[in-house]
């Protein structure tokens, strides 16, 4: 073996190596990917499965505690659509053997049922087991709970053929991979051998020999039409041209060795002469010297034509700065370098110029070889003889192209957006000017459109700078495709645009437009995988009702644009004088806001979280009021978004979190100590990089124990949270601090999310404990969430709770906690010290007058 590769060249050697080395690799990869994918698909089913059982679990639980068996079996029937369940039965405690009078409900898939080993054990299991996986088959059990108690079980047994089905086909796709790269492989290495490496061997003696003998009468026979053919061709010629050239320069020496005898005393006699004139000539050849070098290296174009722009002369600049080489100019007419962007009249002008004997100077486009245009500054000058008429033309120019596109990027920046490319504010302005002007002239109006996207500083901060440039470059292109050509729309700045619709014959276009433009940017923004969402407040003002000139035509559009906001965002409003009285009063109130912030006018109310078995005080949540100095009390929805779009959220929540703290603690020391306190949390408050330093800041100066404060944040929020607030929320699960998501159940919910981070409490919303006592959907679907919530041991508080009747169901589902105004409406903190010690008792008289 050793002595067969010893005979192969360093190439053939090379190419099986790496023949060989990757035939390994593929083989190996190959390996690994059929293991991995049987063992994740095998793991996939199995937790798939689990999660299956855990689900139906919670459905049975429901079921035997509503005495329901048809709902069970309405949920083992759903598995029909998980065609490697082969069987699934729900039992009941009492009978331990597999028998029909044990069984809650049932289910079987008839074309996969059949005698197996683990069948027998689908049975009643008090205990959560490990799956049971065989051969061919994988039995899941789970135990089904009302609180503490074992109620139920239920087992699943699914197949592993489809899974066997699936290794088979990888396992036949990647032999067939292996064959095939094994048979390119050998192609690859014959093919070396027999093309590349024989001729180069062949070459390389070859020219050894010509190097060692100094005999150019070597040639090699062509064999390839490659680049090996073409090099062993030119080495054939080489070697005629060596051959002829050594002839050659024998005869020529010989002849030169005559004529040196003849021409030495002929050289002689000239010489003489010679130096008499050189004194003469000395002085002229230097200074045609130095023009020469001085025209020849000078950065500047210089052409020499005749009277008619034949071209005569051409220093190395112009073929620098032309393209075109020496030999393709001399001769040829300086129409040559013409483009077409030129008409015929600026080259008459031109002619008419040099006629009269006058210089001509300009910026000419021309054009190089490969069509490419460049801008030309130009000077042309008449040349006259010693009788005045003209006999050449000297050109002198230079290239400013680079200067000339400096100028236009430069203009374009200045008019410009830069991210998006949008016309900026300035040149909106001047358009809406000139458009102003034609409307007037031809008695049309024009629409002035200032839109503002919705929810983009709380996507910014979500999902980073990065992706807000995507959203803004996204709406830009969105804009530009639902408008006219003819019109215009503007990057006013950070999330503001502007269109403008000239030539509108109908004030009800504009609205169409708007509506299209709301239309387009409702659609979802793609970065990377997340989809962003967004939407748009639109103002539109019309030349000329609403305002004479741009500035007041966009003020009041910038008007109408917030009464579109004050409406409930997503839509569009036109402008009229009672929106500018809107408009000074939002301005007040917001002035009136900061004024809030500075002066401290928030206080703090508090609603209580009872216990719905004990009728006992669990815990209270703290709820903010804006003590205004005029209106009294304001409720949050009014001024909570401002806070947000004005970022003074992070002021205000950190004083929040800081107060209710400090009121809890002084709880604690009149004897409630095991009072706990909830704190609702915007996601905008995730994003400031002092909020963990708030909390823990508000924990130390109160002193409660961390396991008193709860940290409440909403479903919706809760799903849009991104990467950096998952660690945060994290980080406040470490300091002993408890989470919690409210109104859940809405629809939006990922499980993943719930079992995966350390969420405590899940809140049910209030839609849902509404009409809890006349829908038997609303109590199945609440059922199934305090269910899930004692299989992920996660304690659950029904929000919005006013009936007893509620209550009491409430408390035979087993929910833990009730929050509502059956107990009572949020309190100023005096209030609730004289509310707390009668509060048990007159929740049990309510109940005894049921």
């Amino acid at each position: 073996m050793t002595g067969w590769l010893n005979k192969l060249n360093y190439m053939h050697k090379l190419t099986l190596s790496s023949m060989l080395s990757s035939l390994l690799a593929v083989l190996t990869v190959l390996t690994i990917v059929v293991v991995i994918t049987f063992n994740a698909a095998r793991n996939d089913l199995v937790e798939n499965l689990q999660t299956t059982a855990s689900l139906l679990g919670a459905s049975a639980n429901a079921s035997i505690s509503l005495k329901d068996p048809a709902y069970a079996n309405n949920a083992l029937n759903t598995l029909v659509n998980q065609n490697h369940v082969i069987e699934a039965k729900i039992f009941t405690p009492g009978n331990q053997a597999e028998n029909e009078s044990s069984v809650v409900a049932s289910y079987k898939n008839d074309l996969l049922f059949n005698q197996s080993d683990i069948s027998p054990q689908l049975k009643f299991n008090p205990a959560k087991q490990d799956p049971l996986i065989s051969q061919n088959e994988i039995l899941i059990s789970e135990p089904v709970f009302n609180g503490n108690q074992v109620i139920a079980s239920i087992s699943i047994l699914a197949s592993l053929q489809p899974l066997y089905d699936r290794l088979k086909l990888i396992v036949l796709f990647s032999l067939l991979a292996l064959a095939m790269a094994t048979l390119i492989s050998f192609v690859i290495w014959r093919s070396t051998q027999q093309t590349w490496a024989r001729p180069f061997v062949k070459f390389s003696r070859a020219i050894q020999y010509v190097i060692q003998e100094k005999d150019y009468s070597k040639r090699i026979k062509v064999t390839t039409k490659d680049d090996l053919g073409e090099m062993i061709s030119g080495f054939n010629t080489l070697m005629t041209q060596i051959q002829a050239a050594q002839l050659k320069l024998k005869n020529q020496q010989a002849t030169l060795e005559y004529e040196v005898e003849a021409r030495t005393e002929e050289l002689t006699r000239a010489n003489r002469k010679l130096i008499s004139e050189v004194a003469e000539r000395s002085k002229t050849e230097i200074n045609l010297s130095k023009l020469s070098r001085a025209v020849a290296q000078a950065e500047e174009s210089v052409i020499i034509t005749d009277n008619e722009g034949k071209i005569e002369y051409v220093n190395p600049s112009f073929e620098k700065i032309t393209g075109y080489k020496k030999s393709q100019a001399i001769g040829s007419n300086a129409s040559l370098l013409r483009s077409d962007y030129h008409d015929d009249d600026f080259y008459n002008d031109l002619w008419d110029t040099l006629a009269r004997g006058k210089v001509y100077k300009g910026v000419f486009i021309n054009s190089r070889p490969d069509g490419n245009e460049y801008h030309f500054e130009q000077s042309i000058t008449p040349m006259r003889n010693q009788h005045g008429m003209i006999t050449h033309f000297v050109a002198t120019g230079r290239d400013i192209s680079e200067r000339i596109q400096n100028e236009e990027a430069l203009q374009f920046m200045a008019h410009h957006d830069a991210l998006t490319s949008l016309p900026n504010r300035s040149l909106l302005s001047d358009r809406i000017e000139r458009a102003l002007a034609r409307a007037k002239r031809e008695r049309t109006e024009v629409a002035i459109m200032f839109i503002d996207l919705d929810g983009f500083k709380m996507a910014n901060d979500m999902y980073g700078h990065e992706a807000g440039d995507v959203v803004l470059k996204s709406v830009a292109s969105r804009l530009r495709s639902t408008i006219r050509s003819q019109d215009t729309v503007a990057r006013l700045s950070g999330d503001e645009f502007a269109v403008m619709i000239e030539d509108l014959q109908n004030v009800s276009d504009a609205g169409i437009v708007a509506r299209k433009i709301l239309d387009s940017l409702a659609l979802p923004h793609e970065h990377g995988n997340e989809e962003i969402f967004v939407t748009a407040s639109i103002g539109i003002s019309i030349f000329p009702g609403d305002g004479k000139n741009a500035r007041v035509l966009l003020k009041h559009a910038d008007q109408a644009m917030y009464q579109a906001k004050f409406k409930g965002k997503a839509r569009y409003s036109f402008y009229s004088k009672k929106i500018n009285a809107n408009e000074t009063q939002r301005m007040q109130k917001e002035q009136a806001l900061i004024r809030a912030v500075k002066e401290k006018q928030f206080v703090l109310h508090y609603q209580p979280l009872m216990h719905t078995d004990q009728k006992s005080v669990h815990g209270v949540e703290a709820l903010i009021r804006w003590q205004h100095p005029q209106e009294g009390i304001v409720m949050p929805d009014e001024f909570i978004p401002s806070l947000e779009d004005s970022e003074m959220i992070n002021e205000v929540g950190a004083w929040v979190m800081e107060e209710a703290c400090l009121q809890l603690a002084k709880w604690h020391q009149s004897g409630h100590d095991n009072l706990v306190m909830s704190i609702n949390v915007s996601p905008r408050q995730f994003n400031d990089k002092n909020f963990l330093n708030y909390l823990i800041n508000a924990l130390q100066v109160s002193g409660i124990p961390h396991q008193t404060l709860e940290i409440e944040i909403t479903e919706r929020a809760f799903l849009a949270l991104n990467n950096k607030t998952l660690r945060i929320l994290q980080k406040i699960s470490d300091l002993g601090v408890r989470l919690a998501v409210d109104d859940f159940g809405m629809g939006h919910s990922s499980l993943s999310y719930i079992s995966k981070l350390p969420i405590n409490t899940l809140k049910i919303d209030r839609s849902f404990i509404r009409d809890l006592a006349h829908s038997q959907e609303n109590a199945k679907i609440v059922s199934a969430l305090i269910g899930l919530g004692e299989r992920l041991d996660i304690s659950v508080t029904a929000e919005g709770v006013e009936t007893v009747e509620q209550l009491m169901l409430l408390e035979d589902l087993k929910c833990t906690f009730a929050q509502g105004w059956l107990f009572s409406k949020a309190m100023s903190p005096g209030d609730f010290e004289n509310w707390v010690p009668g509060s048990t008792t007159q929740r049990l008289s309510k109940l005894e007058m049921v």
